[in-house]
């Protein structure tokens, strides 16, 4: 049996992703035990026994990394953890940077480069867009009100410290 750890378990009108994960690892021929990593104890995924086996609340990753795989490396030597499927952006780069820490713990991940990660950002787009011929809109990076123009369409876009 595998032990397998699903972040991103808040079902409510805005849902993370990680309850359709779960969904499909269970409806899988694994067998596995899913754990669901939430951030608040109001979480819906943390009240679906029939989904999740155990629940943790995690620190928010603006805790920082080294509380952040802390938790996890507790649930690992507490409950057994053989896998984190993480699905939430704010989560990806502490995961990331945690990734050789929790492998060397036998705690499998799948994860994108951080480089990977950095080029998937929106302030990206045309460049990865003229690489593979891509037409989009003509796009500028605002960061203060001064700097817009109007009329503007605005896509936000939340700066990151990583």
């Amino acid at each position: 049996m595998y032990r397998v750890a699903v972040s991103g378990i808040n079902a409510v009108d805005n849902p993370g992703p990680g309850v359709g994960i779960a969904k499909g690892l269970k409806g899988g021929s694994l067998e596995v035990s899913i754990y669901g990593l939430a951030y608040d104890a109001m979480e819906p995924g943390i009240y679906m026994k029939w989904l999740f086996e155990k629940s943790f609340i995690m620190p928010y990753p603006s805790a920082g990394e080294e509380p952040f795989i802390e938790r996890l490396l507790y649930i690992k030597s507490n409950y057994g953890l053989d896998a984190v499927i993480p699905a939430l952006d704010a989560e990806l780069p502490l995961f990331i940077k945690g990734s050789s820490l929790l492998e060397s713990y036998g705690v499998k991940t799948f994860l994108p480069t951080e480089e990977q990660f950095k080029l998937r950002g929106k302030d990206h787009l045309p460049e990865i867009a003229e690489r593979i011929e891509v037409k989009v809109p003509e796009a500028r990076i605002v960061t203060s009100y001064e700097e817009l123009s109007f009329p503007v369409i605005i896509i936000r876009y939340l700066l990151q410290n990583l």
